[in-house]
């Protein structure tokens, strides 16, 4: 007689803890599973399998969504605004001691708020179990600890948009990364048979770089000065600091998993540095406000592809790469978002950033060359972010 094989198989969960509370049953969460496959070596004993949480007896779990609740200490969520800012209360002697002595207690016992937090498991069999990473708190970019979690959160993000939706709760929804906590714990049973003791792995997996501020920022003076500068002039005052300020804006929500909001403001950023361009090009050029008001009732296309090339001194049709690329690459992906709500990975956000920064380095650099409109480019002059601009190729 031959001895049946038996498949080794492995439940991967990730915990995540939500922003907001959904107050529901303990265990509550929605259960994907498949009767028409079997499990070589485990027919009949479904219920050994890691994390087996119940279910049809001749059906294999694929993946799965768990909440439960913890009422937790949050700290005194005013405590920075009291310390920082209390003297304003102009209180004096006796008063001022009361108040202080109230403020340490008010610290010191902080408060306490309800958290929904949900279990991620997805189950693997045979060749497809996955291999320990080797940093167990950096899992590997291939790993599927790192890729199965972009897509059971995307599954958690379906769920949340249509609970949403049918509690009339506009503020559930898809989450962004930095709505989470910047590690997720993780944690994978394995076992090689129904018999055999699960055997346990468990890490933290980063996902984003937003940490809390355990160390003091080292601020930038200089920065602070400019910033005041255009506070006190008005941003009229600086015309490209709209379309250079909706670009950053782009590549945080890009940095934080807001993909769809990243497209859509490097569209919005370029439209804006196009015209501004154009704009203060035809004024430079002594051109009348009335050819200045009829470029812009041309259509897009033919701002981007005919006018901003004009306005730069360059051939129609020989924009180059960075003019090109964007708008097969970037426009293309953002008219998809736009007309039909596309979804949108990380990468192609991050993608579609690289190639913005690129165009506004481009429109910088042509400015600067040409005689007339140098001063453009030196208004125009910036450094680009160093971290989660994407690649070109």
């Amino acid at each position: 007689m031959i001895d049946e094989q038996v498949i080794e198989v492995a439940a991967l969960s990730w915990i995540v803890e939500l922003p907001r509370d959904l107050g529901l049953e303990e265990d509550l969460g929605p259960q994907l599973m498949n009767n028409q496959v079997e499990l070589e070596g485990w027919s009949g004993r479904y219920e050994e399998l890691p994390e087996w949480s119940g279910g049809p007896p001749d059906a294999v779990p694929i993946k799965r969504l768990r909440f439960r609740r913890a009422y937790v200490d949050i700290g005194m969520p005013t405590a920075a605004t009291d310390i920082t800012f209390g003297g304003l209360r102009r209180l004096e002697g006796a008063e001022k001691r009361a108040y202080q002595k109230g403020l340490r207690k008010r610290i010191r016992d902080g408060a306490k708020e309800w958290k929904t937090v949900c279990q991620m498991t997805r189950w693997y069999a045979g060749d497809l179990v996955p291999d320990p990473p080797e940093d167990p708190l950096d899992p590997e970019g291939s790993s599927p600890i790192r890729t199965d979690f972009v897509e059971m959160l995307g599954d958690l993000d379906l769920w949340l948009q249509a609970y949403g939706v049918s509690t009339d709760q506009v503020d559930i929804g898809a989450l962004a990364l930095h709505d989470l906590p910047a590690l997720v714990p993780w944690v994978v049973d394995v076992a090689a048979s129904p018999d055999s003791t699960p055997t346990v792995g468990s890490g933290m997996l980063p996902i984003h770089a937003r940490m809390p501020d355990l160390a003091p920022a080292d601020g930038n003076i200089e920065a602070a000065r400019q910033a005041s500068l255009l506070m006190v002039q008005g941003s009229e005052a600086f015309p490209f600091f709209l379309p250079l300020s909706l670009l950053y804006e782009a590549q945080g929500h890009s940095l934080a998993g807001r993909g769809r909001q990243a497209v859509i403001d490097t569209g919005t950023a370029v439209e804006s540095l196009v015209g501004t361009t154009i704009k203060e090009a035809m004024q430079v050029r002594d051109q009348p406000p009335e050819e200045i008001d009829a470029v812009f009732e041309n259509r897009w296309t033919t701002i981007y592809n005919r006018t901003l090339l004009e306005t730069l001194g360059i051939p129609i049709g020989a924009g180059g790469a960075a003019h090109s690329k964007w708008w097969a690459e970037a426009y293309k992906l953002r008219t998809g978002v736009v007309h039909a709500g596309a979804p949108v990975t990380s990468e192609q956000s991050e993608r579609a950033v690289a190639r913005t920064w690129a165009l506004f380095e481009w429109i910088g650099e042509r400015l600067g060359a040409t005689k007339d409109l140098a001063p453009l480019g030196e208004a125009i002059r910036f450094e680009r972010p160093g971290s989660g601009t994407g690649t070109e190729s």
